[in-house]
């Protein structure tokens, strides 16, 4: 595939997660769960199962992602480990971002590619994820993949 339409691609990629978190979180008010099986189901479909099913971890996995859309001129991706179970997840340069960053507001949505990364979270380490918010920049997103943590709720009486 041509680098201009794997770019038109990811374009209309955007567009639809995008539009999708938005219309999801205006008339429900959370997304979370809907965007994570909308994402398995394409990791599921494509070859990312193959990928998962591999001996390879969660932090290759993200490397093998980060030199791919390296090489396909689309962002540098950067994983950092962070607490016992976490990571930050950072997008630089990204090719999108002139089109759709002015238009979000900080931790309005999920970058898609966190979305990726988190739905390959799951399948690796075999747990939930927390559905965090990015935080928008200029030229990429900074996304914290972590386990959804277990809520307690007592009731006063």
């Amino acid at each position: 595939m041509k680098r201009d339409n794997c770019r038109l691609l990811g374009l209309v990629f955007h567009d639809i997660i995008y539009a999708y978190q938005k219309t999801v979180r205006e008339t429900l008010g959370n997304c979370d769960k809907a965007i994570l099986n909308l994402v398995e189901c394409m990791c599921q479909n494509t070859s990312l199962t193959q990928l998962c099913e591999s001996e390879a971890g969660f932090e290759e996995l993200v490397s093998f992602m980060a030199s791919k859309l390296r090489e396909m001129e689309l962002g540098e991706l950067t994983l950092e480990k962070i607490g016992g179970e976490g990571y930050l997840l950072r997008i630089d340069s990204c090719v999108w971002a002139d089109t759709y960053h002015p238009q979000l507001k900080s931790h309005e949505v999920t970058c898609p590619w966190a979305l990726i990364a988190m739905a390959v979270y799951q399948i690796k380490e075999n747990r939930r994820v927390h559905v965090a918010d990015s935080e928008f920049t200029p030229r990429g997103s900074i996304t914290k993949i972590q386990p959804a943590s277990k809520i307690v709720f007592s009731l006063v009486g």
